[in-house]
């Protein structure tokens, strides 16, 4: 027989304010969720409440066994809301984890990084487990149908990449420095070695969920994906050429895709452009879209000028006679070559090396 409703003391679930009644009466009559409420009485009795500053959406006070959600995130719907309990519901159930690796930052005995990586660890998995739980429930008819939470990735590296971007790997290295004073403060590095620039920030959080749904994609959705990334890169070539954000920005998506499958989309996209290939369907690629990229890049790609490209290949006879052949070589065999890139970049435009590569396929 499993868990049932009297198990729950509730008067050691605090909650506040009156308008959370019915979601704590959900968190407490779900079998599921019972079992990690237990979890976390057994260290004490906690309370439920909204806040007005918290950093993020939600948060687990382990020193005031508080678990809040930031008041606006009262607005977002039932399901929403239950999402955020569940998942800091997780993380209360996990304190002993955090407790440990606090100790041991404290003690100085866990560097910087290996205490960011573990706590978002943790949290990934708990991501995973809460995103389980409401499918079940949601299978179940105990909550509507509706969108989960945006930060469940299917591979670590991704959330740990999207963690960062958005902020809260930097709450966690705030933590560590606050628990460890006499390192001082020192550069964090985190998951990107090339971190993407600022101002794409929101691109590449996009990109990011672009990349996770591609880890298993296969057939007309894999194609889908693909053509989209290839339109991204394209529109972004007809906006940024040359300036220094732009190396940033394809290391940054080198990171994530890799320079073979980058090419790969751009010339797909192409290949669409100039008529090399069918429409798959109407929804890949809007009608509007492909006007108006022919209309930046050229309806013939025989009509785009990039100034005097042979003169500047000229200076380039390190890497070869043809730089098509060439590039295409390291691509085919799936090298990184980034210093090649960046050497390039002193010689032609990004959209020169793009177009180089695509003439050629």
């Amino acid at each position: 027989m499993g868990v049932v409703i009297r198990s729950v003391d509730r008067k050691q679930v605090g909650f506040f304010p009156e308008l959370l009644r019915p979601v704590v009466d959900f968190l407490l009559s779900y079998e599921p969720i019972q079992k990690i409420v237990l979890a976390v009485l057994k260290e004490g009795p906690f309370v439920i409440g909204t806040s007005t500053s918290l950093p993020s959406a939600s948060s687990w006070s382990l020193r005031g066994r508080v678990l809040a959600i930031r008041k606006d995130e009262t607005q977002s719907g039932f399901l929403k809301v239950v999402s955020h309990f569940v998942f800091e519901l997780l993380n209360a159930s996990n304190s002993g984890k955090f407790k440990d690796l606090l100790l041991l930052a404290s003690q100085k005995k866990m560097d910087k990084e290996t205490f960011v990586r573990n706590i978002e660890t943790i949290e990934f998995n708990n991501g995973h487990q809460c995103k389980k739980i409401l499918n079940q429930a949601i299978a179940e008819h105990r909550l509507p149908e509706g969108p989960l939470t945006d930060g469940v990735f299917k591979d670590f590296e991704l959330h740990y990449k999207y963690q960062q971007l958005i902020g809260h790997t930097e709450q966690i290295v705030s933590l560590y420095e606050r628990v460890c004073p006499d390192k001082g403060p020192s550069i964090f590095k985190g998951a990107w070695t090339y971190p993407p620039p600022d101002s794409r920030k929101a691109t590449f959080l996009e990109l990011l969920h672009l990349k996770s749904n591609l880890l298993d994609a296969v057939g007309e959705i894999k194609e889908k994906l693909e053509i989209s990334l290839g339109t991204l890169i394209a529109f972004y070539l007809t906006k940024n050429t040359d300036s220094d954000e732009s190396i940033q920005f394809f290391l940054s998506l080198n990171e994530l895709f890799g320079w073979k499958m980058i090419f790969d989309c751009f010339c797909k996209v192409q290949a669409l452009l100039y008529m090399k290939l069918p429409r798959l369907s109407s929804s890949d690629i809007p009608i509007d879209t492909l006007a108006e990229l022919k209309e930046k890049i050229g309806a013939n790609k025989n009509q785009i000028a990039f100034g005097d490209v042979n003169q500047k290949k000229a200076g380039i006879k390190n890497v070869g006679e043809n730089l098509n052949i060439y590039l295409m070589h390291y691509l085919d065999q799936d090298l990184n070559p980034n210093d090649l890139f960046l050497r390039l970049r002193g010689y032609m435009t990004w959209k020169e090396i793009f177009h180089s590569i695509s003439n050629e396929r």
